[in-house]
């Protein structure tokens, strides 16, 4: 019985130690967004979503990206982080792909890209973007806004903010 209780505790110490080891993000703010959907097929036939979001503070922030397919997977890896590039015809330059968890400097903007590229999928589903960071007084940090993009024959382009445009 000794023995038992022994190899309980040990087994309950470690299954405490991996949970206790798993990412803690401590969420100051969210918020939802709708309508996120990809597709590609080719080169002239692809919609892709975008969520550009800005940083309104003087202090670092933590965002996180969670993108949900219609089953309620966890599907954000099929994403590219971006930043300004200056240029005639540049669409951002790629920081990082197939991340969901970044920093956004001070008063500075990222834009999540959420895309298949070259897979003949079709994904719809909802995003959350939350934040963090280690300013305590931070109430409020980040705006965004929700962009659509399309080829099938034409272009196709639709923005919408996130939180009616309002700081989360």
């Amino acid at each position: 019985m000794k023995k038992l209780m022994l190899a309980t505790v040990a087994l309950l110490m470690l299954m405490s130690a991996n949970v206790l080891a798993q990412e803690c993000f401590n969420t100051k703010g969210s918020a939802l967004v709708p309508s996120m959907y990809t597709y590609y097929i080719s080169n002239t036939n692809w919609r892709t979503s975008l969520l550009h979001i800005s940083n309104i503070t003087d202090s670092e922030v933590t965002c996180r990206v969670i993108v949900y397919d219609g089953n309620g997977n966890d599907v954000s890896s099929y994403s590219k982080l971006l930043k300004d590039s200056f240029g005639a015809g540049t669409n951002g330059e790629v920081i990082a792909t197939g991340v969901s968890t970044f920093i956004i400097p001070a008063q500075a903007t990222r834009v999540f890209s959420f895309h298949y590229d070259n897979l003949n999928k079709f994904v719809m589903g909802h995003a959350v973007i939350e934040w963090t960071s280690e300013n305590k007084t931070l109430r409020q940090a980040l705006i965004a806004g929700f962009r659509s993009r399309a080829k099938s024959g034409n272009n196709f382009e639709a923005q919408f903010p996130v939180n009616n445009g309002q700081p989360f």
